[in-house]
C-alpha cells in the first residue's frame, strides 16, 4: 500500500509530529478542537501538493500565482 509519509511537521498546532496516511482510501481526521486536525490537512498535505502542482507550470504562469509558503515539516513524501 502507497502511504503519503509526514516527517517532523511542526505547523501551527502540529508538534515534530510523524504520520502516515494510507493513498486511494478515505481517512478520516478526528480530534478535539485545536488538536491540528486543519493544520495537518490544509496547511501541511494540501500546500505541499498545491506547491508541487504550481511547480509543473511554466515560469510565466508561476509568476503569476499567488505563492504560499512551504509547510513546516522535516519532510514529505506525497508521489511514491
Amino acid at each position: 500500500m502507497d502511504f503519503i509519509n509526514i516527517t517532523g511537521a511542526s505547523q501551527n498546532n502540529l508538534k515534530n509530529i510523524d504520520v502516515n496516511i494510507p493513498k486511494h482510501l478515505v481517512t478520516v481526521f478526528t480530534g478535539r478542537s485545536g488538536s491540528g486536525k486543519s493544520s495537518l490537512v490544509f496547511n501541511t498535505v494540501a500546500a505541499e501538493s498545491e506547491q508541487l502542482l504550481n511547480e509543473s507550470y511554466s515560469s510565466y504562469i508561476q509568476f503569476h500565482l499567488n505563492q504560499q509558503p512551504r509547510p513546516k515539516v522535516k519532510k514529505i513524501k506525497i508521489f511514491l
